[in-house]
């Protein structure tokens, strides 16, 4: 069971309403708190990473998810995300293992 990825390739697609359960819980959030905007905060970078490599989702796909207006404000917390997992440790190391626990 997987989807045509971009290259080509079948990919396994894990379903975004585990993502977000996932996500939330390894986050200490509620999943709603995903969706909402939060200064300074990388939940919604971290959760749009996710269900871009594990959901398969276009970054289009993930801002009618997360309740955000288009694909380029996605893109914009990505790039803000690659920024502070350059920085940070402790959030490479969660993020690291959030990718772990979830199969694909």
């Amino acid at each position: 069971m997987g989807d045509l990825s971009r290259h080509g390739k079948v990919a396994p697609v894990v379903p975004v309403d585990r993502v977000l359960e996932l996500t939330a819980a390894a986050l200490g959030v509620s999943p709603a708190a995903l969706k909402e905007r939060h200064r300074n905060s990388d939940l919604r970078g971290v959760t749009a990473r996710l269900l871009c490599r594990k959901a398969n989702l276009t970054q289009r796909e993930v801002a009618a998810v997360l309740g955000m207006r288009s694909g380029a404000a996605v893109a914009f917390q990505l790039q803000r995300l690659t920024v502070r997992l350059k920085a940070d440790r402790a959030l490479r190391r969660q993020l690291a293992a959030l990718e772990k626990e979830l199969p694909c």
